[in-house]
């Protein structure tokens, strides 16, 4: 049963991918928005977005649909990272990475407001060296081929939740890492992107609050207005309808 569901996921997934439930000439994330982002990200910061009216937001719980890793411009990868020698990074281009299709890959962060309606950006409150180790992890992973089984304990395959997250789990007892609760989807288990807000809304103002607010890019569909939002607008995004037909 698990191969049949893991088979029958991989070919809906690269399927529904490229269907969208209603026609658009573009989506509502400004390129002004993101610039203005771009000079307050961090690298190691967590990024969750939503494109609207995406098929495979139906399959995904919540309203948060991806998320993936800020990583840092060309110039900080190769010069903090002696195994990155990729020639296409530039060195004032800012990138992120991300389990999404196919595999994990390293893309500009522009390619966001390409086909997303809204972006937040949250900030592990770990030590330095911490989030370090966390990105050169997601690094080595570059290429590895998508999770269609939803299996959180494989080494061999991700998705997106899963690519950030166990970046991010301890390397020893003492460390620092994200305290999670997995999700039984189907006959996998994982964790869906949304499940991160609920869980900064339950830490929220107390000690073992692990993540920090940086910036929420909001949208109204109706309008097609794009704006930054503030940090109890996000806090309360979480619990927004999973479907794109039912938002304001």
């Amino acid at each position: 049963i698990s191969i049949l569901f893991t088979w029958i996921s991989k070919h809906w997934g690269r399927m529904m991918m490229h269907i969208y439930l209603k026609k658009r000439d573009h989506w509502l994330i400004t390129e002004e928005n993101l610039k203005i982002l771009e000079e307050l990200l961090v690298p190691g910061d967590i990024l969750l977005t939503r494109g609207n009216w995406a098929a495979t937001n139906l399959n995904i719980p919540g309203f948060w649909k991806h998320m993936a890793m800020y990583i840092g411009t060309g110039k900080y990868l190769r010069g903090n990272f002696d195994f990155i020698e990729k020639d296409e990074l530039y060195d004032n281009t800012h990138y992120i990475i991300e389990a999404i299709g196919l595999w994990v890959q390293i893309i500009p962060i522009e390619v966001l407001w390409w086909h997303n309606d809204y972006l937040w950006v949250l900030r592990p409150k770990f030590q330095k060296e911490k989030i370090e180790r966390a990105i050169s992890k997601t690094l080595k992973l570059d290429g590895k081929s998508y999770d269609y089984s939803f299996n959180y304990y494989s080494d061999m395959n991700y998705v997106c939740s899963t690519l950030v997250t166990k970046a991010y789990l301890p390397e020893n007892y003492d460390d620092e890492w994200i305290h999670i609760t997995l999700t039984r989807i189907g006959t996998g288990i994982t964790y869906p992107p949304n499940d991160i807000v609920k869980k900064y809304c339950i830490e929220y103002g107390t000690k073992s609050q692990e993540l920090s607010f940086v910036a929420f890019i909001d949208s109204i569909e109706r309008t097609g207005e794009n704006f930054l939002n503030t940090e109890e607008s996000f806090r309360n995004s979480g619990f927004r309808p999973k479907l794109s037909f039912f938002l304001p």
